[in-house]
């Protein structure tokens, strides 16, 4: 038996907007999560150009990709803008970002 889940984009994006200045502070399961996801890295053998982040929230991947990936370019990407521009105002995320609002 499946169930059609629906998800309302509009909704979900201005609830991620309204929590993108405290985010980081609240989201210690994804931070740990991440941590070990670069730690896993290690194994991958590549050296891509570019490295997608989809769904980068407020870019904390973002240092370790660069650090882990240091010729390769690095995108961030998310459907709130508020966490992207979090990401690029915060020290630890020496980048720069292009956007349309």
């Amino acid at each position: 038996m499946s169930a059609e889940v629906t998800v309302d984009k509009h909704q979900l994006r201005r609830s991620f907007e309204r929590a993108a200045a405290t985010y980081d502070a609240r989201a210690v399961l994804q931070n740990e999560i991440c941590e070990r996801m670069l730690e896993r890295l290690d194994y991958i053998k590549l050296e891509p150009e570019w490295v997608l982040d989809a769904g980068s929230g407020t870019g904390n991947a973002v240092p370790g990709l660069l650090k882990r990936f240091p010729r390769a370019r690095v995108v961030a990407l998310d459907l709130a803008l508020a966490s992207l521009r979090c990401a690029v105002t915060s020290n630890s995320c020496p980048w720069r970002a292009a956007w349309r609002d």
